[in-house]
């Protein structure tokens, strides 16, 4: 039988550290078998660019699958709330703490079926946005349609009797 995996949540990735460096850390402590990561925003990417910050890859939060149950708990338990360590001088994370947690009872296979979950809602956003975007496109040019047909009403009204088409509506009278 299989022994049972563990995961740890890393609530917060240091800036600009790659799935090679958080490979390389916490290999030292057991063998590592998946690292999924989120990328930030596509928004925010290009408002740091823009304001001349660094064009490398950011992370905002990620999972680590260790094939030891206890090797993931023990990682869990001396990292949380630690310092990224290191040399000062050599060391881009020295400042950096990490937060992270260990999930029991959670499998990749949840973590998987979330991603897939959330790339399927924003799918459906866009889809509906698309939709949205076409209703109100067809509705104004229906109006602008309906405004070019009044127009030229009043121009074949002006030109066979010489007067302009009046539209008058019944008024509701005030409550007294």
């Amino acid at each position: 039988m299989q022994e049972p995996r563990g995961i740890i949540y890393l609530s917060r990735i240091p800036p600009y550290m790659s799935y090679k460096k958080i490979r390389k850390i916490f290999s030292e402590f057991g063998e590592v078998d998946n690292i999924y990561l989120v990328p930030e925003p596509k928004i925010n990417r290009k408002k740091r660019i823009k304001s001349g910050g660094n064009k490398r890859k950011c992370y905002v939060e990620g999972w680590v699958e260790f094939i030891s149950k206890k090797v993931a708990k023990y990682v869990a338990q001396t990292f949380n709330n630690a310092p990224t360590g290191g040399k000062k001088r050599h060391n881009f994370y020295r400042e950096d703490v990490w937060t992270m947690k260990y999930l029991s009872k959670f499998t990749w296979e949840h973590l998987q079926s979330k991603i897939e979950f959330d790339s399927h809602l924003a799918e459906q956003e866009i889809r509906s946005e698309i939709t949205n975007d076409r209703k109100e496109s067809r509705f104004f040019a229906k109006q602008v349609e309906k405004a070019r047909e009044i127009d030229c009403i009043k121009k074949k009204r002006k030109t066979e009797k010489g007067s302009v088409i009046v539209r008058e509506f019944t008024q509701i009278k005030p409550v007294d």
